[in-house]
């Protein structure tokens, strides 16, 4: 199976594009999908980051992306890979909705520490000042800084 998988994964073309049915959420910014080949995708949107599980407004994130994507067919647009080895793309949705742009808006997300999406930094600026979601906290910590600190942590504990 992992032989499969990894064949799989590697004959996706850079740039392309893939769509399939959503069957499990893992936080408000990762997903798998099922294509109708029966072959299965680990997938992150691109531009954002959403807090973690286990971090402030963590479950609300995942709730909103169950609520959204859930057993709906998604189309998955400018795929890269991250250093996980999941699939990294714009992810579009009831016809053409930009689930990125949606969960920023519902101030459910970070724009990602890395992103040069500039449209995606307005949107979350927008709903910084709105206090929507996420922002009705004073101040939040971007998941980023988030899991740095915790990792720092878990290291000098078990060092």
């Amino acid at each position: 199976m992992f032989i499969v998988q990894f064949f799989l994964i590697f004959s996706l073309s850079i740039g392309s594009s893939i769509t399939g049915k959503v069957i499990k959420i893992y936080d408000g910014d990762t997903f798998r999908i099922e294509t109708k080949k029966m072959e299965e995708y680990k997938i992150r949107i691109s531009d954002i980051d959403c807090p973690e599980k286990n971090q402030s407004y963590g479950i609300e994130a995942k709730n909103f992306l169950t609520k959204k994507i859930l057993n709906k067919t998604v189309l998955i647009k400018n795929l890269k890979r991250d250093k996980y080895n999941r699939i990294v793309g714009l992810v579009i949705y009831d016809k053409n909705k930009d689930l990125g742009k949606d969960i920023l808006e519902s101030g459910f997300a970070w724009i990602w520490k890395f992103s040069k999406n500039v449209p995606y930094k307005k949107i979350e600026s927008q709903a910084r000042k709105k206090k929507i979601g996420l922002w009705k906290k004073k101040n939040p910590i971007d998941p980023y800084n988030w899991r740095k600190k915790r990792s720092f942590y878990s290291y000098n504990i078990c060092s």
